[in-house]
């Protein structure tokens, strides 16, 4: 029985729920239903129920634990492929530790008397060989690390001087039930997700939120433990990622769940001059479309139909941001019993996302990293923020107005590269208090590179180790593998409070490593971190190694979804020419045009400013908001007795509820008189440049992960693009050259899913080839060595915008059939073959029909916002309806995309597919193949995706070049050209059932 037990713990702790995450040996609520479900055990009862079998499974003479050691000998010289035979064990050991929290004594006597009474064997036994225990520990976090933390991080460390004991207590320094109390603190304090919050700022929270009645007396009683903080800490912030996360689903609670809005802030390169686009919405991956109704009944949908990582409010028609900033918003989903809610702020910082390429509104800020602050136009605030930040500020900040700054809602201010490098000499007002830090010491950070996931970055862009402390000297180090332990490999030594690190050069080969932080010769900081490349990368689960199947010309789905007898290569090899014809009338394109850059958005317009009626009567003025009045009127919880000047305390404003957490102000300070500073310059209106992709990097990267949402590929590129749709072009190049493949969403073409394909030759009839598909540097070593060494000449070649494209000139099909039979990646995948890859890509594509499958049918009210698209001038011109035939940029549910056929049929669909379906009804074509240049030339915005574009990019090799309005592929058969036209101009059309 101990068996099943260890297998059902393993499914429900190790379920990737906490990848990257730390993963505390405790079963919380989810865990804990899902675990007497699969043991046929009551709820209350399961736990006990584990631990009986555990007990069974422990001798009764000698060491008790013999058994588990054999098994734990046996399961490392089987290198660890499975998940850990001990979990049970382990989940044991920190039961009793957990019991320990309940009353709040942690003594090694308190320990094992609750251990005996779990598992039936002596307290004496157990308490004598407690040492036997600490492997079990080690090689779970040797297993967590070798997984590259996909089912967590390791948390046991010890935290007191009973060493074996307490490291059981560290996974339970609090009972996994009280860990959903936090969820007050996290909706009184307004977390919205989307940023970092680190141990020493999430103290200042709990250290406030402690003395409330939210907090019962297990937690109190061991926060008031020092020693215990860190742990509670950890603890507290992976409970934060986790409520932040479900705040974005239902959790199926009877309890009303309290979400927090955030904005989200995009600076984008504009032509001449860049431009700012304001989102409300909800940081993380939605899955469905949620639908939400405001305060006058009002629909409204929650969709990441912009960001991958931030679900946007839609239609903008009914969001109307300069009106919201001043007044506050509220939502409500009643089917999921779900309140969401934004509160008018003054002044409003915001840091950089590492999730996508946007700015994140965020309750405070931190001491060391960049922000941009939007702050109301009013002359009394605007001179405390800039008296405020001459104070705290690194020089260099600049503001610009709505009128510097398109988009910008009239009325407010933007105050771009701000820095603060110090807490204030006296705290400021009220309004200001966001400013602020909520801790001098913002403690250990890992700043910078190419993250991959939590905790794992790129070998080859490994991050900067930061640490803030309180006091000097500080200290950081550097060691390999999973504890400090060992020697060593890098160190930083300050005498002030604060002090930097970079990793870059100290990366050891296993590229597991932990960093410590000291401060005053004291541990005041702790982060395991892993760095990896292609060379190793993660596991693919079983069905994840079919990856991705073509299922239309443009979309692919998971192999997984579909039924064995249906799966299928994205290739068909067999065959010559192409049984197509080159339609008439494609020898060029229709008349003029004018290049799209991107997926444009529509126009910006700053909307006015909600003007500010004056009260007539006091009932007039108390029915106002906190916008409208000029700020908030707040009430200050008063100071415990004794309390310091640094005691956080909690603010809550007494109309719209706002709470913020401040700082004992003690007496009033004496008037201090205003310094003079010179005036704030104003920020540029060109876009700072940004650092470009590395695309052999980034290809790297996306190797080694394999496969991901769309919210994951946004992620890696966050930190070099400036708007979206640069990381779509970016995957449907990667796509076109046959690296990556795609699934979208129907009727939107909004990317949802990325996996790489199975690494292939691409080997023409004239003996090239092309390796595309998954690579890296051992592999692509491996294939050069070979085929060099059959007589094949290297002609690999940098290309601009796509990885180094690795060629081959001279292979005939016997040396790419010994290559294909040689050599496999690291997943145990055989190089595949593709003979005449323009052809057999164009075969499959052919197969799966027109373009229907990408079109759903639409309804939505004709007078709804819309430009429809000028097939003549190749442009978007506004209009009052969308009645009649032809294709549509509508302003619902965000952006979408329409075609209007000539029966009156309206389907949602991709940008480029409803353009040439309305061009095909008025007898134009936005597309051509010269047969004396053997070239296809595209309108860009109308520009082949998916299979399309990928059989056009397989010709030659690679990407087509762009000239004005148009791209051109080069090298492309007649047969080949007219196979692509053939789907792009197919008259089959869908019909309204369809």
């Amino acid at each position: 029985m101990y068996g099943e037990v260890n297998e059902v713990l393993n499914e429900v702790i190790f379920s990737e729920r906490f990848e990257s995450r730390p993963v505390f040996m405790v079963l919380d609520p989810v865990a804990l239903s899902s675990a007497a479900k699969r043991l046929g055990q009551d709820e209350e009862e399961v736990e006990a129920f584990i631990c009986r079998e555990v007990g069974k499974s422990l001798s009764r003479t000698g060491n008790p634990y013999a058994r588990h050691e054999t098994q734990l000998k046996f399961w490392r010289k089987e290198g660890m492929a499975t998940k850990p035979p001990f979990t049970a064990l382990l989940f044991c050991l920190s039961h009793a530790a957990e019991l320990m929290a309940s009353d709040g004594t942690h003594t090694q006597g308190n320990y094992y008397v609750r251990l005996s009474e779990l598992t039936g064997l002596p307290k004496d036994q157990l308490s004598l060989r407690g040492i036997d225990t600490e492997k079990f520990w080690h090689w779970l976090a040797r297993w967590l690390v070798r997984t590259d933390y996909r089912y967590g991080r390791p948390t046991a460390r010890p935290v007191n001087q009973f060493k074996y004991i307490s490291i059981a207590i560290s996974q339970a320094v609090i009972r996994a039930g009280d860990r959903a109390c936090f969820h007050d603190m996290f909706e009184r304090y307004g977390f919205a997700g989307g940023y970092s919050v680190t141990e020493a700022e999430i103290g200042r929270y709990i250290d406030s939120w402690i003395r409330s009645s939210a907090a019962n007396k297990r937690l109190r009683q061991a926060w008031a433990d020092p020693r215990l903080r860190p742990r509670i800490c950890e603890i507290v912030i992976a409970e934060l990622e986790d409520w932040s996360e479900a705040s974005s689903a239902s959790n199926g609670s009877d309890r009303e769940q309290l979400a927090t809005l955030a904005l989200a802030l995009s600076l984008v390169p504009g032509f001449p001059d860049r431009l700012a686009t304001l989102s409300l919405g909800l940081h993380g991956e939605q899955g469905e479309v949620q639908v939400l109704s405001d305060r006058k009944g009002h629909q409204l949908t929650l969709d990441n139909d912009v960001f991958g990582s931030f679900a946007t409010l839609s239609p903008p028609a009914s969001v109307p941001l300069p009106e919201i900033l001043l007044k506050g918003a509220e939502y409500v989903a009643p089917t999921q019993n779900r309140t969401f809610r934004w509160r008018y702020k003054a002044v409003i910082p915001f840091v950089r996302a590492e999730t996508g390429p946007f700015w994140i509104e965020t309750n405070k800020t931190a001491l060391g990293l960049p922000h941009v602050i939007l702050v109301q136009d009013k002359r009394q605030t605007r001179s405390a923020v800039e008296d405020l930040l001459s104070e705290l500020a690194a020089p260099g900040f600049t503001v610009a107005t709505s009128a510097d700054l398109p988009g910008l809602p009239a009325g407010w201010m933007l105050y771009e590269n701000v820095c603060l490098l110090r807490m204030p000499a006296t705290l400021p007002g009220s309004d200001l208090r966001s400013l602020v830090p909520i801790s001098r010491a913002a403690g250990l950070q890992l700043i910078g590179g190419m993250r991959l996931s939590r905790s794992v970055w790129h070998r080859q862009a490994p991050p900067v180790l930061r640490f803030e402390g309180s006091k000097g000297p500080t200290r950081i180090e550097i060691f390999e593998g999973i504890d400090t332990d060992g020697h060593v490999l890098a160190k930083a030594e300050a005498d002030g409070e604060a002090c930097e690190l970079g990793v870059s050069g100290h990366v050891p080969d296993s590229g597991d490593m932990v960093s410590r932080a000291l401060e005053a010769g004291k541990e005041a900081g702790y982060i395991g971190f892993l760095c990896r490349t292609a060379r190793r990368p993660r596991p693919l689960e079983i069905d994840s190694l079919s990856g991705l199947q073509y299922t239309s010309p443009m979309s692919a789905r998971s192999r997984a979804e579909l039924l064995i007898n249906d799966r299928a290569e994205n290739w068909l090899c067999a065959g010559d020419e192409l049984p197509f014809t080159l339609p008439a009338g494609f020898a060029t394109l229709g008349t003029g045009g004018e290049a799209e850059d991107g997926f444009a958005g529509l126009p910006v317009e700053n909307s006015d400013p909600i003007i500010r009626r004056k009260a007539q009567t006091e009932e007039e003025f108390e029915a106002m908001s906190c916008g409208e009045r000029g700020g908030h009127r707040w009430a200050c919880e008063t100071a415990p007795p004794l309390a310091k000047a640094s005691t956080p305390l909690e603010q809550t404003c007494k109309d719209c509820r706002l709470s913020v957490l401040t700082q004992n102000r003690g007496k009033p300070p004496k008037q201090v008189q205003r310094t003079e500073h010179a005036p704030v310059p104003r920020a540029p209106r060109t876009q700072e440049p940004i650092e470009r992709v590395d695309q052999d990097l980034f290809l790297d990267a996306l190797c080694f992960l394999g496969e991901g949402s769309w919210a994951s590929f946004e992620a890696l590129l966050s930190a070099n693009i400036s708007e979206p749709w640069q990381a779509h072009a970016i995957a449907r190049s990667l796509e076109a050259l046959g690296y990556i493949d795609l699934a979208r969403k129907p009727g939107a073409g909004r990317i949802t899913q990325w996996s790489i394909a199975a690494p292939t030759l691409y080997l023409s009839g004239s003996g090239r080839a092309h390796l595309r598909g998954f690579r890296n540097a051992t592999m692509t070593n491996e294939v050069r060595e070979l085929l060099v060494g059959g007589g094949a000449q290297d002609v690999s070649e940098v290309l601009d915008g796509q990885p180094l494209n690795i060629a081959f000139d001279g292979i005939d099909p016997d040396l790419a059939a010994l290559l294909a039979q040689s050599i496999q990646d690291p997943h145990g995948r055989s190089i595949a073959l593709i003979l005449d890859p323009p052809r057999a890509i164009a075969r499959r594509m052919a197969s799966l029909g027109s373009t229907r499958g990408v079109l759903v049918p639409l309804s939505v009210a004709d007078d709804v916002a819309s430009e429809r698209y000028d097939l003549a001038h190749g442009r978007w011109n506004r209009c009052h309806d969308v009645l009649e035939p032809g294709a549509y940029r509508l302003a619902w549910r965000g952006q979408a995309y329409a075609y209007r056929d000539t029966n009156g049929n309206l389907f949602q669909g991709p940008h480029e597919i409803v353009k040439v379906l309305a061009a095909r009804d008025a007898g134009i074509n936005l597309h051509a193949y010269s047969q004396a240049n053997a070239e296809f030339v595209s309108r860009l915005g109308a520009d082949p995706a998916g299979l399309m574009a990928r059989t056009l990019c397989s010709c030659a090799g690679r990407l087509p070049t762009q000239e004005g309005g148009v791209l051109k592929y080069s090298q492309v058969p007649s047969d080949v050209a007219a196979a692509v036209l053939d789907v792009l101009y197919s008259a089959k059309v869908p019909n309204e059932s369809s």
